[in-house]
């Protein structure tokens, strides 16, 4: 089990990672002058890290999920927004707050005592009838958005918890995918799930995208990473029929609270 727990740290590592390395190479996209080593460089850069957030991180959360249920992984990736903060810092030589040290331990406990308490749960069948109701309720969220009489944050608002919950929907289909296929490459191929979870990935991030265009981070990347690990403990319960704790929801609403406190420093 500890195995699963640190294969999942180790992939959300690389995910932040990946997300420093497209900032930091990002300058290629406004490259005003001739194209020459260094722009060739700089895009190189912002390759890798594409390459790490959305490929090579997946296969190790991926590997994660064989034994830890959806809600557990979604916790752990909280550790990303912990790792970029202090990678920021080194790398990209932006503030480090006192807070951010004791809001990142906060995580980190919480994650430990999850893992500690999280026992192997095999996989034995899924609600199938819920499972494409919880993948349909997020787009509700979007009717509003088309209209004139919402406003600019609330569309704002909208586009993030709407990432948020496809966000968290990518970790449950992952969770199904490699569990159903056992590990199996030519199963997970074959499961129409990678599909899914292809296309809740894509339309995830490019509703944040959108966001990022309509309002500011500050609101966007509390209630996207906030939503993103409350969804899935509700597709679990619903799904799984998996029993979660209060003790559980304690310590992911205190994950939640501390993302948050980083976040809005910023």
């Amino acid at each position: 089990m500890m195995e699963s727990v640190l294969m999942a740290l180790f992939g959300t590592t690389i995910f932040s990672t990946g997300v420093i390395l497209q900032k930091k190479g990002s300058v290629w996209m406004n490259w005003n002058k001739k194209i020459n080593s260094g722009f060739v460089f700089m895009f190189l850069v912002w390759l890798a890290g594409i390459l790490l957030s959305y490929a090579i991180s997946a296969l190790f959360v991926g590997a994660a999920s064989r034994n830890l249920p959806p809600q557990t992984v979604s916790a752990i990736t909280a550790w990303s927004i912990v790792v970029i903060i202090f990678l920021s810092h080194f790398f990209l030589k932006e503030k480090l707050y006192a807070s951010d040290i004791l809001y990142s331990a906060v995580i980190m406990a919480c994650i430990l005592f999850m893992s500690r308490l999280q026992v192997s749960e095999i996989l034995v069948s899924v609600n199938v009838r819920y499972l494409y109701w919880l993948l349909f309720v997020p787009f509700v969220l979007l009717i509003p958005v088309f209209f004139r009489f919402t406003g600019k944050k609330q569309k704002t608002v909208l586009l993030s918890v709407f990432s948020g919950f496809l966000g968290g929907l990518t970790i449950v289909f992952m969770n199904i995918l490699v569990k159903e296929s056992g590990n199996s490459i030519q199963g997970m191929l074959s499961s129409h799930h990678l599909y899914i979870y292809f296309f809740t990935g894509i339309v995830s991030v490019a509703a944040k995208q959108v966001a990022y265009r309509l309002g500011d981070v500050i609101l966007i990347t509390p209630l996207q990473t906030s939503f993103s690990m409350i969804y899935p403990f509700v597709c679990s319960y619903i799904l799984f029929n998996s029993h979660i704790s209060s003790f559980q929801a304690f310590m992911v609403l205190l994950i939640v609270l501390s993302c948050w406190k980083i976040q809005k420093k910023r």
